[in-house]
């Protein structure tokens, strides 16, 4: 059977993903440093404790699991269905920030994306919402200011 990699598989979403990704013949695979989710939510495949910014243990994941897919619900955001490469938001990160981001590069592994792209089309016809800042500059602004200042706005 084919795996799937969940970032934040032991939260709600991720673990309700993983759920849906098993009914439909999939491994998912939870990656979770279970800062906010649960090991015990991990019912539907294994659980790979580590954090995103853990290049090491991502790729050990990656050579462990060689996943067909990505769905990355580490993070309580939605998205506007606009696709970013992974170049133009590290840019951008320091064109908001003022300063450097650290990046290291190398070849592409098997399973990284060329963009990374995340919806809101459920969360429109559902709630009747939908975004309002909805450039990479805005959002990048919004965390940064939050990660400043602990709140959103200006």
């Amino acid at each position: 059977m084919t795996h799937v990699l969940v970032t934040g598989g032991a939260g709600y979403i991720g673990s309700h993903a993983c759920k849906a990704l098993r009914a439909a013949g999939y491994i998912p695979v939870a990656y979770d440093n279970l800062s906010t989710g649960w090991a015990d939510a991990v019912k539907f495949g294994p659980l790979e404790r580590g954090d995103l910014t853990d290049r090491a243990r991502l790729d050990r994941v990656f050579e462990t699991y060689r996943p067909r897919a990505i769905l990355h619900f580490a993070a309580l955001n939605l998205g506007t269905g606009t696709g970013f490469s992974v170049r133009e938001v590290i840019d951008q990160s320091a064109a908001v920030t003022n300063r450097p981001v650290p990046v290291i590069e190398g070849p592409r592994r098997a399973g990284d994306c060329t963009r990374l792209v995340s919806g809101s089309t459920r969360a429109e016809a559902e709630l009747d919402w939908r975004p309002a800042r909805s450039t990479l500059a805005q959002m990048i602004g919004d965390a940064w200011r939050w990660h400043q200042t602990g709140h959103y706005h200006e």
